[in-house]
């Protein structure tokens, strides 16, 4: 049996109950929490918070990445925001965003992918950066829940494998870009819920997907 958190020495040090996101960057380990980003340091156990008041869009953290040039990006409920350890740059829907609910981003094939919820708009959710604006990822088939050969516009997690194919997790459903077309994976192929929470890759390449009921 696995031994009870206590004896094996957990800290809690985060600036609210529900934890998002947690990004590791060497002694530091970043947790978005939903009142704020905390930055925690292994070494001698400091910690510092990252708020509104800070610069921060809105309060509750969904997502963090550090980018190819040492830039930080930031998905929360209020925006997504790009910190370059000085100054702030803040994108919304006039930089092209179908939400401001931001709670996934990463790079996929060398560009800059986010995933949003809540944005309402068919093919929606899933949007990639050019520079300037951000714009629809082409041909996602994404629309409301409860069609079998699509998937929801509400993101919950971005990943790329080591064939560079593409996969989006969604509150109804998995889809995967081969960098040719889309495939949609729900329950019919062996997933034991439609709503997919997180994935990632293992040391081995191996993708690892979890669900609502399972993973």
């Amino acid at each position: 049996p696995m031994a009870s958190p206590a004896r094996e020495g957990w800290q809690s040090w985060a600036a609210a109950n529900h934890i998002f996101t947690i990004f590791v960057q060497g002694d530091e380990i970043l947790a978005g929490s939903s009142a704020s980003l905390t930055i925690w340091n292994r070494q001698d156990g400091s910690f510092r918070q990252i708020t509104t008041r800070d610069g921060l869009p809105g309060a509750s953290v969904k997502a963090v990445f550090r980018d190819t040039d040492g830039t930080w990006w930031f998905g929360t409920d209020g925006g997504l925001a790009q910190f370059d350890g000085s100054s702030w740059e803040y994108y919304s829907y006039d930089q092209g965003l179908d939400s401001t609910e931001v709670t996934a981003i990463t790079r996929v094939g060398g560009e800059l992918w986010a995933g949003t919820q809540y944005s309402g708009v068919e093919h929606g959710g899933l949007l990639h950066f050019d520079g300037q604006r951000w714009q629809p990822v082409s041909g996602f088939p994404s629309t409301q829940e409860g069609r079998m050969d699509t998937v929801a516009y509400n993101i919950n997690a971005i990943g790329e494998d080591l064939d560079g194919r593409a996969w989006v997790a969604t509150s109804d459903g998995l889809a995967m870009f081969d960098g040719q077309s889309w495939h949609v994976f729900d329950t019919p192929q062996g997933l034991p819920d439609p709503i997919v929470t997180t994935l990632t890759l293992d040391n081995q390449g191996k993708l690892w997907v979890g669900t609502y009921h399972g993973g």
